[in-house]
């Protein structure tokens, strides 16, 4: 996001960390991007006024997988905080925040390319209007763990809302015949629904677009077809 917003403020700031001294605004700016944040010392910190853009809001879901925790946790609104960076993890004050609905079947990327517009936006405004004061967090922190691989295989034994949300972080694979299966994209499913449909203990979830171990990424009923899988047929081992 920091190379769309050279485009849309004409600025030139540099990727991944590095400072640039706007002459415009007489002050130095470091928008810090992903894997920045663990070389930061205490020292820049008193020296720079260093800026972030967290894809929550805080002081929910602090850490590395924000939006993915969001999602898999079944949350209905998330958002964008501009913040003052700290030497503790997301706890720096927030000089703004902007509020977004999750939608039911929205992706990972989808989100997160809208947090991305969201977040420019905010950058571009405190830059040309000023940042004012930030406020302190307030409220009990939860945290956003990095997402493990073994999260990311699915748990037959879950409702279909949860291997839904699961599918939409991405990655998710289940097995198929001893081999691995991945499965791209889902819907809620009704008892009416045709389709590759599974049922879970609640509810039924219909695969859309799904992977078989060394093919690329295809319509589920055409895989379906070609593999002549049936209803009575399970996923995982």
């Amino acid at each position: 996001w920091s190379r769309r917003l050279d485009r849309r403020f004409d600025a030139d700031f540099r990727y991944k960390g590095k400072v640039r001294n706007d002459l415009r605004y007489r002050t130095q700016i470091l928008v810090v991007g992903d894997g920045v944040r663990s070389r930061i010392c205490e020292a820049m910190l008193d020296r720079l006024a260093f800026v972030n853009l967290h894809f929550s809001l805080l002081p929910r879901w602090r850490g590395a997988a924000p939006v993915e925790r969001a999602i898999l946790a079944g949350d209905t609104t998330t958002g964008v905080c501009l913040m003052d960076l700290d030497i503790e993890l997301d706890t720096g004050a927030v000089y703004c925040r902007t509020e977004t609905p999750i939608g039911d079947d929205e992706t990972l990327d989808e989100l997160r390319g809208r947090l991305v517009e969201i977040g420019t936006d905010q950058l571009v405004r405190a830059l040309a209007d000023g940042f004012g004061e930030p406020e302190p967090q307030v409220g009990d922190p939860v945290y956003a763990a990095k997402i493990t691989a073994a999260e990311r295989e699915i748990d037959w034994s879950q409702s279909a809302v949860a291997i839904h949300r699961r599918v939409r972080v991405g990655d998710a694979f289940t097995t198929w015949n001893g081999k691995r299966f991945k499965i791209h994209r889902t819907r809620l499913a009704a008892v009416s629904d045709s389709g590759v449909v599974v049922s879970t203990p609640v509810g039924r979830l219909e695969l859309l677009e799904v992977q078989p171990e060394g093919k690329p990424r295809m319509d589920a009923v055409a895989w379906a077809n070609g593999a002549r899988w049936s209803a009575d047929q399970t996923f995982g081992s």
